[in-house]
């Protein structure tokens, strides 16, 4: 299919974006961006710090690449403004 390696994004929408992050933050080295819409916190929880230990036990497994990947790794979330199911502070 051509597809230039270096260049994979990936995008989800509601569950979907959930599902996204957790694969762009998982195969960082792979997948090189990620876009959002109208999901929520990578990992199911409420709280960066929560995620955050999430990763990390998944790290302790070997089973996420190497989370240097994610410095300068572009991510474009978007949201409504007025969604009361997930507020974009969720976001």
């Amino acid at each position: 299919m051509n597809v230039d390696p270096d260049s994979i994004t990936i995008f989800g929408y509601s569950c979907g974006s959930w599902t996204a992050h957790q694969i762009g933050t998982i195969f960082s080295e792979t997948i090189k961006g990620q876009t959002l819409c109208n999901g929520g916190l990578s990992f199911g929880w409420e709280t960066v710090d929560l995620a955050t230990t999430r990763i990390d036990e998944y790290n302790a497994d070997s089973k996420v690449e190497s989370t240097s990947n994610l410095v300068d790794y572009p991510v474009y979330i978007f949201s409504g403004i007025n969604d009361e199911v997930i507020p974009p502070s969720y976001q």
